[in-house]
Parts: C-alpha cells; sequence; structure tokens
C-alpha cells in the first residue's frame, strides 16, 4: 500500500482535534459535578436544619432515619468534591451522582411531607428541586445525562406519590384535580419534558464547545504554520545573497522581493574556478512554500555543480537533469544563467525559458536575449550549449523574473515589457545603482504605492554594468 502523507496528517489533525475535544468537555464535566455537589451538600443542610426545628413532631424512628439519610447524603457529597479535588474523578461517577441528587430531591419531598403535610410537600417547591437537579445535569453538556436526570426524577417521583404520598391523602378533604393521579402524571410528564430540554440545551452547548474548539486549534495551527514560515523566510533570506559580490571588472545591483514571506524567484552569484563567475536568475513554478522548498533545493545543486571543474553548458545539463528527478509533476524553473570571465571580452549564456534579459552597448544598440532552450525540469537529457554575448566596457546587463514585466495594480493594468525596456533606453548611460534606484522608482509610481514589496508575485532583477 502506498503511504499517503497528506491522508496521514489529516488522521493525525482529527486524533488531535478529538483528544482536545474529549479533555475539554471532560473538564467542563468535572466542574459541572464539582459545583453540583456543593451546592446539594448546601441543600441537604438547609434540609436537614428545616427537619430538625420541627424535630419534636417527629417520632424517634423517623428522626433516625433522617439523621442515617442526612449522614449519607453529606458523605457522599462531600466525597465528591474531595475526589475530584484529588484528581480522581472518571466519567461513570456523573451517573451515580445523578441518581443521589434525585433521591436527595425525594427525600426532602419526604421529609416536608412528614413535617408540613402530603398536600403542602406536593404543592411547595419541593417538586421543583427536580427540575433544579435536571438543570444541574445539563451542565456537564452530556444529553444522555440530561434525559437519564429526567427520566429518574420523574420515575422516582411517581414511585414516591404511588407508594408512599398517594395512601396518605384524604381525598375528601384535598381537590382530586389538584393531588390526584392525573395531576401527578402531569408533573412527571414535565419533568421527562424537562430532561429532553436540558438534553437539547447540552447539545447545543457542546456543540457550540466543538465550534470553539475547532477554531482554537484552528488559530493555534495557523500560528504554528506562521512561526514556520517565518522560519522558512529567514531561512531563505541567508540563501538569497544580500550583497552583491565585490568583482573589479562588474558593478552589480540587484533587488529581490517575494510576494510571501518566501518565494521562489532564484537570484544567485556563484564564484567558480579559474577566476570565472556566475550570475543567475532564475523563478521556479508557483509561490509560496512550495516554491520556495524548490528552490533551496535549486540553490544547493547550482552550488555544488558549479564548483567542479566543468563547462557552462555541461552544468546545466546536470543541473536540469537532477531538477527533473527529484521535483513533482508540473514543477519547473525558468533560468537564465551568464557566466563572467576577467580574462574574456565575452560572455556565456544559457537562457532556459526565462523572460529575455535587455542588454544595451556602450553605443545605445539595444538587444533582447531571447531563451534558446525551454525550462528546466520538463525534459530529461536536454543538451545544452552556452551562447556566447559580446560584453564590452560599459555594456550593461538588466534580468529579471516575470513578477515584473507582469506587475499589475488594482486597475488590473499590466506593468509590461516595453515599460521595462523604456525605462532600460532612458538610463541606459547610468551606473548599475542609479539603474535600480530609477527602476524602483518607477515601481513606485506605477503602483502608487512607497512600498515595491506589495505585489502578487515575487520580483526580482539584476542590473550589471562592465567597467575598467
Amino acid at each position: 500500500m502506498k503511504f499517503d502523507p497528506s491522508q496521514s496528517q489529516i488522521q493525525y489533525n482529527m486524533q488531535s482535534y478529538q483528544e482536545m475535544l474529549n479533555q475539554e468537555l471532560f473538564q467542563v464535566e468535572e466542574q459541572a459535578q464539582y459545583q453540583s455537589a456543593w451546592f446539594m451538600l448546601a441543600s441537604v443542610l438547609v434540609v436537614y436544619s428545616f427537619s430538625f426545628a420541627d424535630s419534636l413532631t417527629l417520632t424517634n424512628t423517623f428522626q433516625m432515619f433522617i439523621h442515617i439519610m442526612v449522614g449519607i447524603l453529606c458523605a457522599w457529597f462531600l466525597g465528591t468534591v474531595l475526589i475530584i479535588k484529588k484528581g480522581y474523578y472518571v466519567k461513570a461517577f456523573k451517573f451515580v451522582n445523578v441518581i443521589f441528587q434525585v433521591s436527595m430531591v425525594s427525600f426532602f419531598l419526604m421529609i416536608s411531607a412528614r413535617i408540613m403535610g402530603v398536600e403542602f410537600a406536593l404543592s411547595s417547591v419541593a417538586p421543583m428541586f427536580y427540575v433544579v437537579v435536571i438543570g444541574v445535569s445539563s451542565m456537564t453538556l452530556n444529553p444522555f445525562l440530561c434525559l437519564l436526570a429526567g427520566g429518574f426524577a420523574a420515575g422516582q417521583f411517581l414511585g414516591m406519590y404511588a407508594f408512599w404520598l398517594h395512601g396518605k391523602l384524604d381525598f375528601s378533604q384535598v381537590d382530586p384535580n389538584l393531588f390526584g393521579w392525573p395531576a401527578m402524571l402531569i408533573h412527571a410528564v414535565l419533568f421527562l419534558i424537562m430532561g429532553i430540554v436540558a438534553m437539547y440545551m447540552a447539545r447545543k452547548a457542546r456543540s457550540l464547545l466543538e465550534t470553539v474548539i475547532v477554531q482554537v486549534r484552528y488559530e493555534e495551527q495557523l500560528k504554528l504554520i506562521e512561526r514556520d514560515i517565518e522560519q522558512a523566510a529567514e531561512v531563505q533570506q541567508h540563501l538569497i545573497p544580500s550583497e552583491p559580490p565585490r568583482i573589479n571588472y562588474l558593478e552589480i545591483e540587484t533587488f529581490y522581493s517575494p510576494s510571501r514571506l518566501v518565494g521562489g524567484d532564484y537570484l544567485d552569484y556563484i564564484e567558480r574556478p579559474n577566476d570565472k563567475y556566475l550570475i543567475v536568475i532564475g523563478d521556479v513554478s508557483g509561490k509560496g512554500i512550495a516554491a520556495a522548498m524548490m528552490m533551496s533545493s535549486i540553490q544547493a545543486m547550482m552550488h555544488l555543480y558549479a564548483q567542479q571543474d566543468i563547462s557552462l553548458s555541461k552544468l546545466m545539463q546536470e543541473l536540469n537533469n537532477s531538477v527533473y528527478q527529484v521535483s513533482s509533476q508540473g514543477r519547473f524553473v525558468s533560468m537564465v544563467c551568464f557566466e563572467f570571465d576577467k580574462k574574456q571580452s565575452d560572455m556565456l549564456m544559457v537562457n532556459c525559458g526565462h523572460n529575455a534579459p535587455m542588454l544595451v552597448t556602450a553605443k545605445g544598440d539595444f538587444t533582447s536575449l531571447d531563451a534558446n532552450y525551454p525550462v528546466i525540469g520538463v525534459e530529461e537529457n536536454q543538451e545544452y550549449s552556452a551562447k556566447i554575448i559580446s560584453f564590452n566596457l560599459d555594456d550593461l546587463l538588466f534580468a529579471y523574473t516575470d513578477g515584473l514585466s507582469e506587475l499589475r495594480r488594482q486597475d488590473h493594468s499590466m506593468f509590461g515589457v516595453q515599460a521595462i525596456e523604456a525605462i532600460i533606453k532612458r538610463c541606459c548611460e547610468y551606473k548599475a545603482k542609479q539603474l535600480k534606484q530609477m527602476m524602483i522608482k518607477n515601481i513606485q509610481e506605477y503602483l502608487q504605492d512607497d512600498n515595491p514589496t506589495h505585489t502578487n508575485d515575487d520580483l526580482s532583477f539584476v542590473c550589471v554594468r562592465k567597467r575598467k
């Protein structure tokens, strides 16, 4: 089976998201159980104090029963607090806890009936404490627990009425419409409905929490990606020479601006054996991280082959074969490479599908150095033959990537090759540094922006003038 890294990453992200969701839900549930335990403990003590004030009206047996029940409930809820505080809480605990909470309400109902009478117990706020328990269960964001609380409350209320409270009612003295079976069934149905409503609320709250977690996860991933991109940009800045080399017979000025933090333009100067220099400018297809990674690979290959004592033609053939083998389908590189030799008045050029560099002689003659080979990385075993070009004193060479010629402003108009040619011809007598400044100024005026790095594509160019 072929390993799919993208599928593996998706599975990892889904697993990581599910783990985060489960962890957040567990913390919410734990906090809800902790708070409800304190609330129920306080309620038990209030009910106990209420029954203790009227203890003279109760039999010794019933008083003992109350003491035992209070002790059990207090021990349970206090134990719940301690267990959660010590970090021993488990998910199954909430189901047992809701049984004790509903039982506490039934206990309160029973105490109220014994002290104040059955009619008072059934018509007072005592049954409404079942609704409180159901509402507290919704704080756990567990829909099943809410439904269980509603169902258990309804069942226990009906059980209390059927096996104890109903037999103590004198229907000749009370209204059957208020204390008869139909009314009690309505109470039970209301508890069950409250459980269903709480289940729905818990489900909605859970969905909201999932949305929040997804957003948090997205922001965390985005921060990680931004940090990785910033680190990649820092690495790439070291790959692109910050300053041109000091070559006594050449004036060299460059401009490099990726459209994003990282880019696919390649700009380099490489010293070769026998006092030769390469000036390379290229453009990897695409933008962003993928293009930047390929650019860094090409830069490493170019430096490796440039140090070998081979011709420029052979160098380009080796580079093409290497790029062809390692690049993904559809990825290619346009590149123009110049080799300068102080001992020669000529320069060598191989243009592989790149924008035509512009050459202006000292006499003002303009030449466009069109591509003489296809882009790199498309055809294996492509043979190259470097073109010999006369490059004499005060001649000017200008090479660029399509980020300059295809520069667009908001009205979608394009800067164009003609504008570049016009600037080169108008400034052909300028020094390389002055020509660079003039080009940047024209870019700013065209974009109506003081920052020429605000572009939609990577933008690079190099100016070279022959001097004594």
